[in-house]
């Protein structure tokens, strides 16, 4: 199909399968789906699957605290807790869905899944992806662009 013939094809939205590679949801010690996750974050994850997340895709949890939308107070607090709420468990896997689709994207290359997480996109608004993960809205949106780098859709 030539690039001329993509106005006249209907795109599906990108869903990813919601099964991330075992080797992420194992470093994060989370479910990696089912009800299992559902009740991990009506539950609240712990503390240390920020910890887990910062280790494994190379964010500070200063980066990761910026990301959730977290003053420093609120997560001294978590800490100290324990664990997350379950509004902020959803956020935290929401990063982990987006970062493990990216790396996917990069075919495995962290270094560079870090930096398009990390940069103005065009397709985003001139938005950075990882701006819009405080929102189901906005995580789907950079799902969608990753869907179409994917399947080489013009952006």
């Amino acid at each position: 199909m030539t690039i001329a013939n993509l106005d006249s094809v209907a795109l599906e939205q990108y869903r990813p399968t919601h099964q991330m590679s075992d080797s992420l949801w194992d470093c994060l010690k989370i479910p990696s789906g089912g009800v299992a996750l559902h009740h991990a974050l009506k539950t609240g994850f712990p503390f240390a699957t920020l910890e887990r997340l910062a280790k494994t895709t190379g964010f500070t949890q200063q980066d990761l605290r910026g990301i959730l939308g977290m003053p420093r107070s609120t997560l001294q607090r978590r800490e100290q807790a324990g664990r997350f709420t379950q509004t902020e468990s959803d956020r935290l896997y929401r990063f982990a869905e987006i970062y493990e689709a990216a790396l996917s994207l990069w075919q495995g290359d962290r270094q560079a899944t870090h930096h398009w997480l990390t940069i103005q996109i065009k397709a985003l608004g001139f938005q950075r992806p990882v701006d819009l993960l405080q929102t189901m809205a906005g995580t789907q949106q950079v799902l969608d662009v990753i869907g179409r780098l994917r399947y080489g859709v013009v952006t």
